[in-house]
């Protein structure tokens, strides 16, 4: 099958109760820098970890995901959990009566690390079907509520994951360029300047997004002067819950972030209706993804909101 899929699409008109987050990790004493290997594949970050303690299941690593979700619901009936709460969400066609439960008090374990009483989604069904869209064989999404303690570095060439302990952390030299972002709702957010034409620069909102397998996306009716280039073609954008998600392709003039610009970009174009966040009130303009993000080390430091 021809891997066109780019992006794996959340659509959750709710967010989870944070008083139903209790979390309590497990490292070694001492220890101020854990390092978590992982596997590139199809322009996915997919990590190993060890599904409360008895499952060993691969989920793709995603900076853009607010929560942890397994795909898998069978796992979680072997275990008979307890599903506290059953919340709806929204499919690809914006239809669609789909379904995700709460679930609490699941152990996970990611490296040397050790997430104890983890709130989770569980999907009702498997809506993501992530071998059929995107070539890859995982269980769920590993959201930033797992690593957003800690200053998070991507070492793409190395395909390694740091966590550093944030009292101990330091910029690695002259040649880290700082950045800043906003953290909201774990989720990094950078300004970044986009021009189509020589006479049509915007100063955007994106979301940096290690869950998406493009360069850029653009959420086309987010900024007034945001307009399709003059060529595009359509395009499956990704996979959404229960289905494709349709949209254009077609190339940008420029990207810019900070000092560092990318010329011709070939880029993704949908309209932002389709991309409900966790939280209504978020506005971004679109997402940088694996493409642009893996020419970089990236490092994202939550607490001080710089990249």
């Amino acid at each position: 099958m021809k891997r066109q899929i780019h992006a794996i699409i959340l659509f959750f008109a709710f967010t989870l109760p944070a008083q139903g987050q209790f979390t309590d990790l497990e490292i070694q004493r001492g220890v101020r820098r854990i390092d978590i290997p992982f596997d590139y594949i199809n322009g996915f970050i997919v990590v190993d970890l060890v599904f409360d303690g008895i499952f060993p299941l691969r989920f793709v690593f995603d900076t853009g995901a607010e929560h942890t979700i397994l795909s898998k619901r069978e796992i979680t009936d072997l275990l008979r959990a307890n599903y506290l709460r059953r919340f709806p969400i929204v499919g690809a066609d914006l239809s669609q009566e789909l379904y995700a439960y709460l679930v609490q008090g699941v152990d996970l374990k990611v490296g040397k690390i050790l997430a104890k009483n983890r709130s989770i989604l569980v999907l009702e069904e498997d809506y993501f079907h992530f071998e059929e869209y995107a070539g890859i064989d995982v269980q769920g999404i590993l959201g930033s509520d797992f690593f957003r303690r800690f200053v998070l570095k991507i070492n793409y060439h190395r395909r390694i994951i740091s966590l550093y302990d944030p009292q101990y952390w330091a910029p690695p030299g002259k040649s880290y360029e700082k950045i800043p972002i906003e953290i909201n709702r774990n989720k990094p957010y950078v300004n970044a300047r986009v021009q189509f034409h020589q006479d049509t620069a915007l100063q955007l909102r994106l979301l940096l997004d290690s869950g998406a397998s493009l360069a850029l996306l653009l959420q086309t009716d987010s900024h007034p002067d945001l307009k399709l280039p003059e060529q595009v073609i359509p395009s499956n954008l990704g996979a959404g819950l229960g289905g494709y998600i349709q949209g254009y392709m077609g190339r940008i003039d420029e990207l810019g972030l900070e000092r560092f610009t990318f010329r011709e970009v070939i880029s993704h174009f949908q309209e932002s209706s389709f991309f409900i966040d966790t939280t209504l009130s978020i506005q971004r303009n679109g997402i940088i993804g694996n493409d642009i993000l893996s020419r970089f080390t990236v490092v994202i430091d939550y607490i001080n909101e710089e990249a």
